[in-house]
């Protein structure tokens, strides 16, 4: 499998646990990463699925992602030496 870039502008749909035992689902625009702590988390800007926190960023820290899906795959804008995260 080749390897895919996660590139910002990207819609996806994540999947994640939350605290109360249940999948939370975040769909939205992928802004880019940021730290909580010492861990790594995505930044989302939510649409309008998600009625008046569209707009809002929410960040995913990574350890809690079940699954991402790329509904909609922006490409990268900068060359290979400005990709820093690579999943696949």
């Amino acid at each position: 499998m080749a390897e895919v870039e996660f590139a910002e502008g990207s819609v996806c749909l994540v999947c994640s646990m939350s605290g109360q035992e249940e999948t939370m689902v975040t769909q939205g625009t992928f802004a880019g990463y940021t730290y909580i702590g010492k861990e790594e988390g995505l930044c989302i800007v939510m649409d309008d699925t998600h009625g008046d926190l569209a707009g809002k960023t929410r960040v995913i820290p990574v350890s809690m992602i079940l699954s991402i899906d790329l509904l909609e795959r922006k490409e990268g804008a900068g060359g290979k030496d400005d990709i820093n995260h690579y999943y696949g």
